[in-house]
């Protein structure tokens, strides 16, 4: 995350999470994710972490669509053969999702 409108989009998803105000901060941490991955510039494990994290938001939000379109990018995002905890770690937050 290195450009300074990332790094604001990311503090402000931070502030409305302590403030309590969840939407506006999952709105802000898709924005920050949005961003990260445009750029490519994130650390795999993290980013795949907090899509799942965003996710979950959703899911609870009973936004199930955009749950499953974040868990597919981590899906996607992770290199083929490779990071098999992690890639793991979607598939649980997958069968969750349809369960």
């Amino acid at each position: 995350m290195e450009d300074s409108f990332t790094l604001t989009l990311f503090y402000l998803a931070q502030a409305y999470t302590k403030m309590g105000l969840k939407d506006l901060a999952g709105e802000y941490c898709g924005l920050t994710l949005q961003r990260q991955h445009e750029s490519g510039k994130y650390e795999l494990k993290d980013f795949v972490n907090n899509l799942i994290g965003l996710a979950e938001y959703y899911q609870g939000s009973k936004c199930f669509a955009q749950a499953q379109y974040l868990l597919m990018l981590a899906l996607k995002v992770i290199p083929e053969g490779r990071k098999k905890k992690l890639r793991a770690s979607v598939h649980i937050s997958i069968g969750n999702l349809i369960c």
